[in-house]
């Protein structure tokens, strides 16, 4: 009679992966304006855990956004700060990038459109797949109203009939380079 011989082996693997590099803002902002850049742009360094700093090439990019925010992070160009919108599952992201090179990424150009009190900067290290390897985060900052830019137009007129006072009458205000308000002894509004 013969006898067969089943050797059953379980493996139990449990893979765990912790990156080796860290991120450290070298540089940031304050006295930041509306539709204004940043007066001082933003630098990222990149280490290792250890403390030691990446100095080879990295093939990869520091993604700046901000912070649980409605509004806007923009790229200052042609005299204007243009904001970034990229849609993922139905959500808003406003962000922009800096490639890494010998282990420091240097911003440009950034601006906010939005008056607001409390935003802050996330920074994510990504590499040439878009895996996050990092975060940062910046210190709270606030963006405040500019200098009068232009007259801007708050309430449009719709569906105007000849003869008929126009229900909706048009509202224009003083704005900055963001698009907000700048107030005055006669509240920044002029209406006709």
């Amino acid at each position: 009679m013969k006898t067969k011989l089943i050797i059953v082996v379980l493996l139990n693997v449990s893979l765990t992966f912790s990156w080796d590099i860290s991120l450290k803002i070298s540089q940031e902002f304050h006295d930041v304006s509306a539709g204004e850049p940043f007066i001082i742009q933003p630098t990222v360094k990149v280490y290792r855990k250890n403390g030691k700093s990446i100095r080879t090439d990295f093939v990869g990019y520091v993604l700046a956004s901000l912070d649980h925010s409605v509004h806007k992070l923009g790229i200052f160009k042609n005299n204007s700060c243009l904001e970034t919108n990229r849609t993922s599952n139905g959500d808003f992201i406003f962000e922009t990038r800096a490639i890494v090179s010998r282990g420091v990424a240097n911003f440009h150009g950034m601006c906010v459109n939005k008056i607001n009190d409390h935003y802050r900067i996330q920074y994510s290290l990504k590499d040439e797949y878009d895996i996050i390897l990092s975060e940062a985060y910046g210190r709270d900052f606030a963006v405040s109203i500019g200098s009068a830019y232009r007259l801007g137009i708050l309430n449009q007129p719709v569906d105007a009939v000849a003869g008929i006072p126009w229900l909706d009458q048009p509202i224009l205000s003083i704005q900055d380079k963001g698009g907000n308000t700048v107030p005055d002894d006669w509240n920044g509004t002029v209406r006709c």
